[in-house]
């Protein structure tokens, strides 16, 4: 997926010599701040719409508001379910559908269009799958099917922890590996496992069948004295990070904790391809190297003291972007946020312009994803006081640049 991005080193990691990040290691660089165009992305049946993901091809994926059902004649109502979507340029929004269920939600999307996420089949129960839509036509495949289950006969108990179908599914990669949760059978904790391709070609289309045991499986395991494990951040070289009880983890040949300044609620959200994770410590934003693994660099809150960073990405010219929200105080309306080069927090409603005869934004409330090319998605509300994702693309060049002191 693109929030994970195949780049050079172009910044150099603070945890030099076992010292933390602190953002007092910034180089103060003078650059101009960026300007981006506005797209609302809109809703399905007029509704609300939510973004998860997006890849290096301006499509976004997340979930909004479906009419699955109508009262009848002569009542008032309506019944609403959340599908995954879909959006490109070309097309705008595309319904992904469902696994037999009534609702579904798409959580990533990679740059060869396949999509992960979570949906309800027709027995009721929600499993994770994996979509495309190609040429006009969506196929969905629960991943249960791609994978073999321990005691089943073709996975040796013990080979894995015995768990329960994965019920969601929240990042998928170049080479499509997917990070997925399950319930462990033996204690009834989530477990997180890590699917790997064991062909090369994987192909999802309209009439062609799930090849069954596509995937190999792998547990993540969790941090000791902790509970469930979610994985939610992937890159290209598998490597995962997530939160285990509350607590973040980092998985590359085993489970590690992300270290912290003191005990408190920690997760981490994304991962990019030089082993730099971000995510939150006690609603503050924050930002780790991965390999070494010692108390996070708390972000700038200048602006605003509660914030969370949800993905990263160090694009081309070594340009790096942080983006998540931020609030200025726990309740208080929440605005979506870019950390720039200089580690200033900023409010991206100030950077946003509205394309012209747009629907209006009263606020842009999040910031979920960002690609390598600096585009942002997120969800905001309008005028009318509904989610809508949008899409932000920079149309001013010069993003400030993060460099480090060594």
């Amino acid at each position: 997926m693109s929030r994970f991005m195949h780049v050079v080193r172009a910044y150099g990691l603070a945890c030099l010599a076992g010292a933390a990040i602190t953002t007092g290691a910034l180089a103060q660089e003078d650059h101009p701040l960026p300007s981006y165009l506005l797209t609302d992305l809109g809703a399905l049946d007029g509704g609300q719409s939510f973004a998860q993901g997006m890849n290096d091809h301006r499509v976004v994926v997340g979930y909004s508001e479906k009419i699955i059902a109508k009262h009848p004649k002569g009542e008032r109502g309506r019944v609403i379910a959340p599908h995954a979507f879909l959006w490109w340029q070309p097309e705008g929004m595309i319904d992904l559908g469902t696994l037999g269920g009534a609702y579904s939600e798409a959580r990533d999307v990679n740059n060869a269009g396949y999509v992960v996420g979570l949906a309800e089949t027709a027995g009721g129960a929600q499993h994770a799958f994996i979509a495309s839509y190609v040429k006009g036509e969506v196929t969905m495949w629960d991943l249960n099917h791609l994978v073999a289950i321990p005691g089943d006969g073709k996975v040796p108990i013990g080979t894995r922890p015995a768990h329960g179908k994965f019920f969601e599914a929240n990042a998928i990669n170049e080479a499509n590996e997917i990070i997925v949760c399950a319930e462990l059978r033996n204690t009834g904790d989530v477990g997180g496992f890590l699917l790997t391709p064991r062909f090369d070609r994987l192909e999802i289309r309209t009439g062609t069948k799930p090849p069954p045991d596509f995937f190999e499986v792998t547990y993540l395991g969790r941090l000791p004295g902790q509970e469930d494990c979610v994985p939610l951040g992937l890159n290209e070289f598998g490597c995962v990070v997530g939160a285990s009880g509350n607590r973040a983890f980092y998985w590359e040949d085993g489970v590690i904790e992300l270290g912290s300044i003191a005990k408190g609620d920690m997760v981490a959200y994304a991962v990019d391809d030089l082993f730099t994770g971000v995510g939150s410590f006690d609603l503050q934003a924050c930002v780790w190297d991965c390999r070494m693994p010692f108390a996070p660099g708390v972000l700038d809150h200048r602006l605003h003291p509660v914030a969370e960073a949800r993905d990263l990405s160090a694009g081309p010219n070594g340009r790096f972007h942080i983006v998540g929200w931020s609030a200025p105080a726990l309740g208080a309306q929440t605005v979506a946020t870019l950390w720039n080069g200089r580690n200033t927090q900023l409010d991206l409603n100030a950077l946003a312009i509205p394309t012209p005869g747009e629907t209006t934004f009263a606020v842009l409330t999040d910031a979920i994803a960002i690609d390598r090319f600096a585009r942002i998605a997120g969800t905001g509300l309008t005028e009318e006081g509904l989610s809508h994702a949008y899409l932000l693309t920079p149309v001013k060049p010069g993003l400030p640049v993060m460099k480090y002191h060594q």
